[in-house]
């Protein structure tokens, strides 16, 4: 399956708590899309290094994403992202791209 912009967006607004989700439109959440994978691929993040622990790697990407993210997200003169909200959105957004590999 291929990624869908639409389908990510509905899918990442219906995992979130409803209170998150209430804070976020369609295109506050396409914006965190596109603002990920820009992030994804400044960092050489889309790249896979054989030479890693999977879990060790996992685990300091998402906190370096996430740290990323809060810095670019909540300095945003356009919408307002909640640094707490931003692992919640990360999540979803994960949690989308598994499904797509099942």
């Amino acid at each position: 399956m291929e990624f869908d912009d639409q389908k990510a967006i509905q899918f990442i607004l219906d995992r979130l708590p409803a209170e998150v989700a209430g804070r976020y439109d369609e295109d506050m959440v396409q914006y965190f899309i596109d603002t990920l994978f820009d992030f994804y691929e400044d960092n050489g993040m889309l790249d896979i290094d054989l030479n890693d622990d999977p879990d060790e790697a996992e685990a300091r990407e998402r906190r370096m994403t996430i740290d990323g993210l809060v810095k670019i997200l909540t300095h945003d003169k356009f919408y307002n992202f909640l640094p707490d909200d931003i692992p919640l959105l990360l999540d979803a957004e994960t949690a989308y791209e598994l499904e797509l590999d099942d």
